[in-house]
């Protein structure tokens, strides 16, 4: 039993030894393992920033038709009372939240819709909601995965 106890123990010495005989003094990561891991957090990085990204639009587009509702259901009202839609939306019962921060909103009387066009550094798609029947359309219909058709100009 002893005998085998100490062949154990001398395998892992001799395992663990340096050419010096003594045990080897490992105290970091060479610069080797250091890069692999940064490379390896590199390539999940370069996977997860445009899920990010297109999340954070869709967020974004989520925000513009909840308002496009809001003007819709307004106009509605709007319409009910004065039997015409307005093109003003200072006219409308309705506040906008956050105006200008993400979209701009402007309401066609003569073509039934409300429009929400995208402002900012990724600027120009366009929501379009129809007034009379809820219609929605997008210009980024692949942007933003909202299940709608794309707008004809």
């Amino acid at each position: 039993m002893w005998g085998a106890e100490h062949m154990m123990g001398a395998r892992i010495a001799r395992r663990g030894a340096n050419k010096e005989g003594g045990m080897a003094n490992r105290q970091g990561f060479t610069l080797l393992e250091l890069l692999m891991v940064v490379i390896i957090i590199g390539i999940l990085a370069s996977m997860a920033l445009p899920q990010y990204i297109n999340m954070a639009e869709r967020s974004k587009a989520a925000e513009a038709l909840t308002n496009l509702d809001a003007i819709r259901s307004s106009e509605l009202r709007y319409k009910a009372e004065k039997d015409v839609y307005t093109a003003t939306l200072a006219d409308l019962d309705v506040s906008i939240t956050t105006p200008g921060q993400y979209w701009s909103f402007t309401a066609d009387a003569a073509a039934g819709t409300a429009t929400a066009l995208r402002t900012g550094p990724t600027g120009g798609a366009t929501i379009r909601i129809d007034l009379g029947t809820g219609a929605i359309c997008t210009s980024a219909v692949a942007t933003y995965h909202i299940g709608v058709t794309a707008c004809s100009v």
